[in-house]
């Protein structure tokens, strides 16, 4: 996501919880939400209002996007077999994905 989008994306924050965008808001939504598409952050501000009454942050975005792409991968993924650490191996990613388990880093980093 570019900054700009991010802009817009808090403009669309602040229509439903009131708020205005400040340089440094943006700057610090796109720090943590940057490397997202505009699309998937939309819908997961969209998910956080139809769940919570809270005010909406970065960080109710990024669990909402990576809830949704839990949701996503874990039909598509073959069972899950014995996670490598337990096991004393390391891990071979395959990007963000262990290629003998299937853990995926995001889990590891409690981020998920």
């Amino acid at each position: 996501m570019q900054k700009s989008e991010v802009a817009m994306l808090l403009t669309f924050v602040h229509s439903l919880q009131g708020g205005e965008t400040t340089e440094l808001e943006v700057a610090g939504w796109f720090d943590v939400l940057g490397r997202y598409e505009y699309a998937d952050a939309k819908a997961a501000v969209r998910a956080h209002v139809d769940q919570s009454q809270q005010r909406i942050t970065a960080a109710h975005v990024l669990h909402q996007i990576k809830t949704a792409r839990r949701a996503l991968t874990g039909s598509t993924m073959s069972p899950r077999r014995i996670d490598c650490a337990r096991e004393g191996r390391a891990h071979a990613w395959i990007g963000d994905t262990c290629r003998l388990c299937e853990v995926r880093r995001w889990e590891l980093e409690g981020t998920a």
